[in-house]
């Protein structure tokens, strides 16, 4: 009743309500944490257990060999940094040009070149076929071939898993892997009348699994060889191969710088090399 009295009388004031309320707890008191919890280290505990959780997983790999707790495993001899094991030569090394390979490797297989013989026929037209390249034209009498000894020829051969030869290509211990051959055109009117017959050099081919030797090359300076001194020699291949004539001093000429005996082989040739190999035909030439 004294506290009605007193709410009612005229000295009341609503700070007074502060005053003689009670205090009451936060409403969060029961989960404060004391400040001596363990709680108040949770951010270096971390850091602790990810560092002993780090080290029991490197614990299985040893020390990388240039780490100085690094030890050899027993019966095993310990290279010194600056030391290395001997290299040891490719079974496949062989020297550019088809001679002997360097020490420690394997010999390039012995290589012939002779004039192409009837016999030879069947075999040339396969791999002028295989190639797809023009197989008309074909004139025996016009072909310098290329032979591996035999034992070596098949052994490629079976390495590669390509046997290109037949029954009849292999004879007197010899097979027959690359050919070419030097056309000689009559003159024409059009571009190049009046220099004299046109001299194409035309159907190079070796056989794949004996690329590597320089029978390609051989066979180009052999034929080149037999025209040495008759001016002018032309070709027609693709954009993929003009370095490798190139080097035996062919340049690509212009379309209007063509013969007129090439320029239709050579709108064949166009279409069959973006068929085929999804490659431009371009026409080269080399003065020997």
């Amino acid at each position: 009743m004294a506290a009605l009295s007193y709410l009612c009388s005229p000295h009341f004031a609503p700070v007074d309500i502060v005053r003689i309320a009670p205090r009451t707890p936060p409403h969060n008191a029961a989960r404060a944490v004391p400040r001596t919890s363990p709680r108040a280290s949770f951010s270096a505990r971390p850091l602790a257990l990810h560092r002993e959780h780090a080290q029991q997983q490197l614990a299985p790999f040893p020390p990388p060999p240039s780490s100085p707790a690094y030890r050899a495993p027993r019966n095993t001899p310990a290279l010194s940094p600056r030391s290395s094991p001997p290299l040891r030569a490719s079974a496949s090394a062989q020297s550019p040009e088809g001679g002997a390979a360097p020490p420690g490797g394997t010999p390039a297989p012995a290589i012939r070149f002779r004039p192409a013989t009837p016999a030879d026929m069947g075999t040339i037209q396969r791999l002028v076929l295989s190639e797809f390249m023009n197989p008309l034209s074909l004139d025996v009498r016009r072909f310098v071939v290329a032979e591996a000894a035999a034992a070596a020829a098949a052994a490629a051969a079976a390495g590669e898993g390509a046997g290109g030869a037949g029954k009849g290509e292999v004879e007197a211990g010899w097979r027959l892997v690359g050919a070419g051959q030097m056309k000689e055109w009559k003159p024409e009117g059009g571009v190049g009348a009046g220099a004299g017959p046109l001299m194409e050099l035309r159907s190079l081919v070796v056989l794949p699994e004996m690329r590597g030797h320089g029978i390609g090359s051989k066979l180009v300076s052999e034929l080149l060889k037999s025209v040495q001194g008759r001016g002018a020699v032309h070709l027609l291949t693709i954009g993929a191969r003009t370095a490798f004539y190139e080097r035996h001093g062919f340049h690509e000429v212009s379309a209007d710088a063509v013969p007129s005996q090439l320029q239709l082989e050579l709108s064949l040739g166009s279409f069959v090399a973006s068929f085929a190999a999804g490659d431009r035909c371009l026409c080269m030439k080399a003065v020997v």
